[in-house]
């Protein structure tokens, strides 16, 4: 699983096209970034809220689009780009943006007590939702009719 540093550099994070190399052989030789590494597995950013804001941009962007293009020197190269990002934050050390909260589906809190099973079944959940979003709106529904009269009553 491969995990974003808070140092992380732009090259490291989307990867790199070796000019060099590309130049030599004449075909683009494309040096694998962790968002390659991360397609269709998990990817993990600890402490999301302390990430450089131009790198937090990068990787919005590129999870948004389910692709990630690199371009250097003239020469470019496409990947797909479909992880599931799981990130952790302390909020005493900081708010987590606003943009990045928009686009994180699931939030759970660490305050409350949360058996192994239960944050294993949430992952699951996550994993499933990626890949089959309709299968978990019918198997939720039940419970979001629920939510929505309970809301409606307030």
């Amino acid at each position: 699983m491969p995990q974003i540093p808070l140092g992380v550099t732009e090259d490291r994070l989307l990867g790199s096209v070796d000019v060099e190399e590309s130049v030599k052989t004449g075909t683009t030789v494309f040096q694998p970034g962790l968002l390659a590494e991360a397609h269709r597995g998990v990817l993990y950013v600890d402490e999301i809220n302390l990430l450089d804001e131009g790198i937090s941009n990068l990787l919005l962007n590129v999870l948004t689009e389910g692709v990630n293009t690199v371009e250097r020197e003239g020469v470019s190269f496409r990947h797909p780009c479909k992880p599931l990002l799981i990130a952790t934050y302390n909020p005493e050390e900081g708010a987590v943006r606003e943009h990045l909260l928009d686009r994180i589906a699931i939030n759970l809190s660490a305050d409350l007590p949360m058996s192994f099973e239960d944050r294993v079944a949430a992952v699951g959940i996550a994993t499933q939702f990626q890949e089959h979003s309709n299968e978990v709106f019918k198997m939720v529904v039940e419970e979001t009719d629920y939510a929505k009269t309970q809301a409606s009553m307030l």
